[in-house]
């Protein structure tokens, strides 16, 4: 497996954990839980996660030289 590809996949990971230990622990403060769980729900980041990590691993696959610059712009865009 491509090195890029494995530390896509390990900050996805990572990142789902933050957001999991996030919601988790907002049932300190009900307001905060009910405002994260309609915002994830609005902006459906679940599926923008999986279209921003296709697009990444579609461009590592496809590219002879990835760079690192293409990388970040498809990560917080899609755009490359």
């Amino acid at each position: 497996m491509h090195i890029a590809l494995r530390k896509l996949l390990f900050y996805s990971i990572f990142t789902a954990a933050i957001v999991h230990y996030m919601l988790a622990n907002t049932h300190k403060i009900p307001a905060l839980s009910l405002f994260l769980s309609d915002f994830l729900l609005l902006t459906k980041s679940r599926l923008t996660l999986s279209v921003v990590f296709s697009s990444i691993a579609g461009y590592l696959l496809a590219a002879q030289a990835p760079s690192g610059w293409h990388i970040f712009l498809l990560s917080i865009g899609g755009y490359g």
